[in-house]
């Protein structure tokens, strides 16, 4: 089963804000449509972090002639 992309900030953003807004985890999930475990892993990151910016990749990929 392949992995769904990532949440973009503007996403993670309205998850931040609703959880900052006194909403419950099940409300948060249930309003987006996002599961459970995805709303929690936000926050949680949110929390120790302060931040939940998607980071870019650490490298570029090299383009060969092949």
């Amino acid at each position: 089963m392949p992995r769904s992309s990532e949440l973009s900030d503007f996403e993670k953003d309205i998850i931040i804000g609703y959880h900052k807004c006194g909403r419950s985890l099940r409300d948060i999930s249930s309003d987006l449509k996002y599961p459970k475990s995805t709303v929690a892993y936000v926050i949680k990151k949110w929390k120790v972090s302060g931040d939940c910016r998607n980071v870019p990749p650490s490298r570029q990929t090299n383009e060969t002639g092949r």
